[in-house]
């Protein structure tokens, strides 16, 4: 079978890029904000049925957060500030109570 020189990917071809519109850039970054939120919605639900209390479970999801960012220089992703990881928590953790 003949070898094909093309890339793997196509977004690994050099050549010019197309101009992303400011309002792809907003509805990109909602995504992945939501996105965030999604994750960190799952990690505190797991950590409420291992039985962490609330208090943990915000303290470890902040030190998780300090860990996965570490390398972008700590800045964490917009919706992610100790205030909402703590609304996150405790959203997870009436989420179970009400069941």
């Amino acid at each position: 079978m003949p070898r094909v020189s093309a890339p793997e990917f196509p977004w690994l071809a050099a050549g010019p890029r197309r101009k992303i519109s400011k309002a792809e850039q907003t509805a990109e970054a909602e995504r992945r904000a939501a996105m965030y939120r999604a994750e960190m919605l799952e990690r505190a639900s797991l950590l409420n049925r291992l039985g962490y209390s609330a208090k943990r479970a915000t303290a470890r999801l902040r030190a998780n957060l300090a860990w996965d960012f570490e390398q972008a220089n700590g800045e964490r992703p917009s919706g992610l500030s100790d205030r909402e990881i703590g609304e996150i928590v405790k959203t997870a953790y009436q989420r179970r109570a009400n069941r």
